[in-house]
C-alpha cells in the first residue's frame, strides 16, 4: 500500500477540540491555549495581576525554552541526522516567529521540552509519526507572585515498513509536535504542518492560515501582558 494514499497522522494525546469562534481561527488552537488566554483576561479584569500575566507568559514562553534530544539506539551517522532535523524544525519556528520564541539546546536533565526518537510510535494501538504529551500552567506562589510552567515530551518514529523514515518526514513531525506545544491543534489538511505526513510529499513549513492562528492566539496574550504592565505601573507606591 502506497504510503502517499494512506499518510500517516502526527497525533498527540489531547484531542482536536473546536474553537467557539470558529470563524475566526482558520487552524484550530488548543482549547487548554485559549483557556490560559481567557483565564489571564479574567484575573487581569479582577485585579490579580501576577496572575494574569502568568496565565499570558503560557503562550507568550518569553523565556528561553530549553529542548533535548535522546536519539536512543541509533547509529552515530543516524542520529546526526534526527539533531539535524530537530534543530531545523525548531529554527523554522523561531524564524517564523520573528524569533519571539527561542529554543535552547541542553541536557535532558534541564530541559522543559525532551524529544525521543525510537523506531515505532503507536498510539491507541495506532501506528503513528509522532505524538506529544505536554503541560502549561501557571504557580501561583501567593503575596503578589505568579510564574508559568512548560513541560512537554515528543516522541518521534525513525523507521516505517522496515526503512528509514525519511528526514523530511521527520523534520515534519517534529514541527507538527512543536506546533503542539506553542498552541496549535491538529488539522485535517494535507498539507499543513498540523495535519497528516505524507512520507512522500512532507510539508517545510507552516501554513499561512496556521501561522494567522498562532500569531493572532500570541497577539490575545500579549494584549494581556501589556496591560498587566500598566497596572503595575499605576498602582500606589509603583516606581515610575
Amino acid at each position: 500500500m502506497g504510503l502517499a494514499t494512506r499518510p500517516l497522522l502526527c497525533l498527540c494525546l489531547l484531542g482536536a477540540l473546536t474553537l467557539p469562534a470558529a470563524s475566526e481561527w482558520r487552524t484550530k488552537i488548543q482549547r487548554s491555549a485559549l483557556e490560559h488566554v481567557k483565564s489571564a483576561q479574567r484575573d487581569l479584569a479582577e485585579g490579580l495581576v501576577p496572575r494574569a500575566l502568568a496565565h499570558a507568559r503560557t503562550i507568550l514562553l518569553p523565556r528561553d525554552i530549553r529542548i533535548a534530544i535522546d536519539a536512543g539506539p541509533a547509529d552515530p551517522i543516524a542520529a546526526e541526522a534526527l539533531r539535524r532535523a530537530a534543530i531545523s524544525a525548531a529554527d523554522q519556528w523561531e524564524r517564523a516567529l520573528g524569533r519571539e520564541v527561542r529554543f535552547f539546546w541542553t541536557d535532558p536533565s534541564s530541559a522543559e521540552v525532551r524529544v525521543t526518537f525510537a523506531p515505532s510510535v503507536r498510539l491507541g494501538g495506532a501506528e503513528v509519526a509522532g505524538k506529544a504529551v505536554w503541560r502549561r500552567g501557571i504557580l501561583d506562589w501567593g503575596h503578589g507572585q505568579a510564574d508559568y510552567t512548560l513541560s512537554a515530551t515528543i516522541h518521534v518514529r525513525t523507521e516505517l515498513d522496515g526503512r528509514a523514515f525519511p528526514e523530511p518526514a521527520i523534520r515534519q513531525t517534529l514541527l507538527h509536535e512543536l506546533g503542539h506545544v506553542l498552541g496549535l491543534d491538529d488539522s485535517p489538511v494535507l498539507g499543513h504542518v498540523m495535519g497528516p505526513v505524507d512520507p512522500s510529499r512532507p510539508v517545510s513549513e507552516p501554513a499561512l492560515s496556521e501561522l494567522e492562528s498562532l500569531l493572532a492566539l500570541r497577539d490575545a496574550a500579549r494584549q494581556v501582558e501589556a496591560a498587566s504592565f500598566l497596572s503595575l505601573h499605576d498602582r500606589p507606591g509603583a516606581v515610575r
